[in-house]
């Protein structure tokens, strides 16, 4: 166990070793960009994201200095860069209002520009917004117009990333089903490159709240605990503190109370200390169950009413519905059955609020469109995958075509050449018969290509370690031929330099 500690600690220091030396880098390179002009902003854009994940209020100096040189050099792209840093940071605080305000100007300007990036971007970050509060229709909306534009540029990135976000939506309107689908194709995809560490460990985490509702615990537990390892590792501190909840909730419901207590204390004080106050008040419900799996019912209504105080500040509707309805649960527990209705009234005005007939009917609309143009959105990219496919190996051929004729030509030039092999040098010949295993080597090469891109999935390590086993493969080929053809070309010479008998 100790061992492991330090292992870890080395680990994280090491990571944030990294990191820091990132910053001093661009901190120094800020520092001599004294004119005002592209180069410092888009410093100043760079280290603005690079705080958001770990100092909101430096991460907001940056941005928005960036805006304003942005807007002195009216350069647009930049512009719209800032204020999307400014709406992610405005939304870890919570504030959904200048968050929605902040991303739809970005918006606004990335459409003027055409920056399909920017839009989808944007896109997805307002149907983040609108989902946390509670307005899922037009979460649906965004993600859906975000998520096509993504699969026309095939984005695999951001695809993971929407289908992890339709999947929230459709586990909120109680359709785990799709939910489930959504995150288990975002999973699968994410598992394919290291680079989508962040959507792994969002989709590990979304997948064990679904293991968790159908009530298959330990596999909710592995799950939650693989995404907090993954968030550690890449030092995702604006997640931590959602997996030290989720944690604390799995925990309380194996009746482990101790292990729920710290993570969930964790949760509250690191939420508390990035200001996260959606998962502060998520994480002041939470800490409700437990103390009503305890029994304690009065300390757990305490809990859930400062989660609900804190949702209804930040407009969290769909934390307000839970809080309302565990409210309702603990105080019938405690035979208060005047709040038991009072909040049962407040849980059935939250549900209508939500879940309304017409925005039900205005959601169906949006997801029946949604697949229709992710279908035609996929057909377009697959043309395009497939027409570059065709044009390559077009290509391909076209290069086999080429060796073949050169090998022909060579063929007869050596043809011509033997019949003055006895005035050729040794060294002459040398060199031809290097020539002629060099052509026909890369020959070899260009028809196996394909083949080897099957297995290799274009990555240039694994490409360059099956080129190294086709060139070991072809060396005992190439002495048979190196020693066939210089026997051919001037075997007599070749005995008499090397001095030995050329069978």
């Amino acid at each position: 166990m100790y061992s492991f500690f330090i292992v870890f600690i080395l680990c994280i220091h090491n990571n944030s070793f990294a990191q820091n030396k990132k910053i001093d880098s661009l901190k120094a390179q800020l520092s001599k960009q004294t004119t005002k002009d592209t180069n410092q902003m888009n410093t100043l854009i760079t280290l603005g994201r690079v705080f958001a994940s770990q100092d909101n209020k430096i991460s907001e100096s940056y941005a928005k200095q960036a805006e304003t040189l942005a807007k002195e050099l009216k350069h647009k792209k930049g512009e719209a860069s800032a204020l999307q840093i400014l709406g992610v940071l405005a939304d870890q605080k919570a504030n959904y209002k200048d968050a929605i305000a902040y991303m739809s100007k970005s918006l606004e300007i990335n459409r003027q520009e055409k920056s399909n990036k920017g839009i989808s971007a944007c896109l997805n970050n307002l149907g983040t917004y609108y989902f946390k509060i509670g307005d899922y229709t037009e979460a649906l909306k965004c993600h859906s117009e975000s998520v096509v534009i993504k699969e026309k540029m095939g984005d695999d990135g951001g695809i993971i990333g929407s289908n992890i976000n339709i999947g929230l939506v459709y586990d909120q309107q109680k359709d785990t089903k799709k939910a489930k689908e959504y995150y288990e194709k975002a999973l699968k995809m994410s598992e394919k490159n290291e680079e989508y560490a962040e959507q792994k460990a969002a989709a590990l985490f979304n997948l064990a709240v679904i293991y968790g509702e159908e009530g298959d615990i330990q596999k909710s537990l592995e799950y939650n605990q693989k995404a907090l390892d993954i968030r550690v590792e890449i030092q995702d501190d604006v997640k931590i503190p959602e997996s030290y909840r989720a944690l604390g909730e799995v925990y309380t419901a194996l009746k482990d109370y101790t292990k729920a207590q710290k993570y969930l204390d964790d949760a509250l004080k690191m939420s508390k200390e990035i200001e996260d106050r959606l998962t502060e008040s998520v994480a002041y419900s939470s800490m409700g169950d437990l103390y009503k799996e305890k029994k304690e019912f009065k300390t757990a209504i305490d809990y859930h009413l400062k989660g609900y105080a804190l949702a209804k500040e930040i407009g969290a509707k769909h934390v307000m519905l839970d809080a309302a309805k565990d409210l309702k649960e603990n105080y019938l527990e405690i035979k208060d059955k005047k709040a038991s209705n009072e909040w049962g009234i407040k849980f059935t005005e939250h549900k209508k609020e939500i879940f309304d007939e017409e925005k039900q009917k205005e959601f169906l609309r949006v997801e029946g469109k949604l697949d229709l143009e992710r279908k035609q959105a996929k057909e377009q990219r697959d043309k395009e995958v497939q027409a570059d496919k065709e044009a390559k190996e077009l290509q391909r051929k076209n290069n086999l075509q080429y060796s073949a004729i050169f090998i022909a030509l060579v063929s007869i030039f050596l043809i011509v050449i033997g019949f003055a092999r006895k005035t050729m040098r040794t060294s002459t010949v040398e060199n031809i018969v290097f020539f002629i295993l060099l052509i026909f080597f890369e020959f070899i090469l260009v028809f196996l290509d394909p083949f080897i891109s099957v297995y290799t999935n274009g990555f240039p390590v694994f490409t360059l370690l099956a080129n190294v086993a086709v060139a070991l493969a072809f060396m005992p080929i190439h002495r048979m031929l190196e020693k066939i053809l210089k026997k051919k070309l001037a075997k007599e010479k070749y005995e008499a330099r090397l001095g030995i008998d050329i069978e």
